[in-house]
């Protein structure tokens, strides 16, 4: 009876040692080893107290095998899914790819599988930043000599992020699209059930992070736009506008029949747990953008606007302050002019137009990036729609220079971030224009997550419309939809008590 109520010495050695088990061991193992007592749950739990993220890449040129490359590596280490982010290259079915990741991924575990024109990662096998980029019809035209395989260039590639977010809930909600009404999508929708899954989870309208895909068939244009109108300059928005994608909802059972819609986007939502313990941080989202356009010429004004077949528009224009009644300017011939003075060569030209719309009470006025494709002697032509007549534009044209200074910056803005919070992931939406024959330079792009950030997981892809806005931009006017620029999302913890 003397010893009773002493604790064992080597209690604490045995705790050790077993908390050093639990992290060495695989995901799966390590869930089966928190069902094994009350003890070992509370140890596993201890391990996985702070938010977590974890990426691979695979360039192996059979699907099959990619997919089992980096399921091995990120589910080597103890970690519990709460969503899953797939990215696969142009050489990959998109159909027959994710019915291979669908079934490894666990039930219950939103997942969105992105095809891109180009992907950035951290190799599997070699431990080495990769990046490789697909001609967007016709097979790849890029490689980097850095990256070559036996001689031949990669011809294939995947990678798989998966996240663990303790104080949010993440779920998948789509647009869909109804076959029997193909005109018509259903965007009041799309924003009725992301905001009421928003409510659902945190009591408010305004999720974390709204990470989104777009259809390479459609113009998602109008529903970024209103994201960027309705939400708050804290929410961060982004993903890639342009591209091709499936996707599993957390509750397979309110997934949409395939027979019934179409998709023009999905959208992996992040929203804070009104009902986290209290013992958990608080895990943040950050944006930044490196723009890679700057301005040139006057100040137009667009008098008239036509949208074609195509969703592209056809705008006419006058100089800004030009009374009623003044001459339309032939904008082909002004434009060439200016690229004449200029001495631009051959760069890539874009307008960016500011929207004054009336939403609800609210008047806000939002900037729009739109690719100029051409014209004729009264029309100019743009990519996309949503102009109109009494919208003011500029035109841009992309530069080496400026970018490289907006990646400089992007890099000091992540920094600054890691030095008051951890930093413990990110992902990038890289413009496909952005590439060595832009900057001269390979992986210019990626350097804001290989300097003091070096080591961080993050995942990224090329795109043709890059979406991202959030409040580490600073307060004014928004500006959703990119070009030529690369977006960085930063994923921060911050422990409790502080903040």
């Amino acid at each position: 009876m003397a010893n009773e109520g002493v604790v064992p010495v080597f209690s604490k050695v045995n705790d050790d040692i077993l908390l050093n088990i639990l992290r060495r061991l695989p995901a799966v193992a390590f869930a089966c080893a928190a069902c094994v007592s009350r003890a070992w749950n509370r140890n596993c739990s201890s391990i996985l107290c702070r938010p977590k993220f974890v990426s691979a890449m695979s360039v192996n040129p059979d699907p099959c095998e990619a997919v089992d490359e980096v399921f091995d590596e990120v589910f080597s280490q103890p970690i519990r899914p709460d969503f899953a982010i797939v990215y696969i290259g142009m050489e990959f079915s998109l159909p027959f790819t994710s019915l291979f990741v669908f079934k490894k991924v666990p039930r219950g575990v939103p997942i969105i599988i992105n095809q891109a024109v180009g992907l950035i990662g951290v190799d599997a096998g070699a431990d080495e930043i990769v990046e490789v980029k697909w001609e967007l019809e016709n097979g790849p035209n890029y490689w980097d000599e850095e990256i070559l395989m036996g001689g031949n260039p990669i011809n294939g590639g995947l990678i798989l992020s998966v996240g663990f977010v303790p104080d949010l809930k993440v779920d998948v909600i789509p647009l869909p699209r109804s076959k029997t009404q193909p005109n018509m999508p259903l965007m009041e929708y799309f924003m009725l059930e992301l905001r009421s899954y928003t409510a659902s989870v945190s009591g408010s309208l305004d999720p974390a992070c709204i990470t989104m895909f777009g259809d390479h068939r459609v113009d998602i244009r109008p529903i970024v736009e209103k994201l960027d109108l309705v939400m708050p300059e804290e929410t961060a928005v982004v993903g890639d506008a342009k591209g091709s994608f499936l996707f599993r909802r957390r509750d397979q059972t309110q997934n949409y029949s395939a027979d019934l819609f179409f998709f023009d986007a999905a959208a992996l939502v992040f929203a804070r747990d009104q009902n986290k313990s209290a013992e958990l941080g608080e895990t943040r989202f950050h944006v930044a953008v490196a723009d890679g356009i700057i301005p040139f010429g006057p100040e137009l004004r667009s008098v008239s606007v036509f949208e074609d077949f195509f969703a592209q528009s056809w705008i006419s224009g006058v100089v800004e302050g030009a009374e009623e009644g003044y001459p339309m300017l032939d904008c082909v011939t002004v434009l060439q002019q200016l690229i004449n003075q200029l001495d631009l060569g051959n760069p890539n030209l874009y307008i960016e137009v500011r929207k004054g719309r009336q939403y609800s009470t609210q008047f806000r006025t939002t900037l729009a990036c739109h690719e100029l494709l051409g014209g004729n002697y009264e029309s100019i032509i743009v990519k996309g729609c949503g102009i109109q007549p009494g919208d003011r534009f500029i035109f841009l044209h992309s530069d080496a220079g400026s970018a490289l200074t907006r990646v400089d910056d992007a890099r000091h803005s992540l920094e600054a971030l890691d030095a008051n919070q951890e930093v413990f992931g990110g992902l990038i939406f890289s413009s496909y224009h952005r590439d060595r024959s832009f900057f001269g330079a390979s992986h210019v792009d990626i350097t804001p997550f290989t300097d003091k950030l070096s080591g961080v997981p993050m995942a990224g892809i090329s795109c043709t419309r890059e979406i991202g806005r959030g409040a580490l931009l600073g307060p004014g006017l928004g500006y959703c939809l990119h070009a030529h620029s690369c977006v960085y999302l930063a994923m921060s913890y911050v422990p409790p008590m502080s903040y």
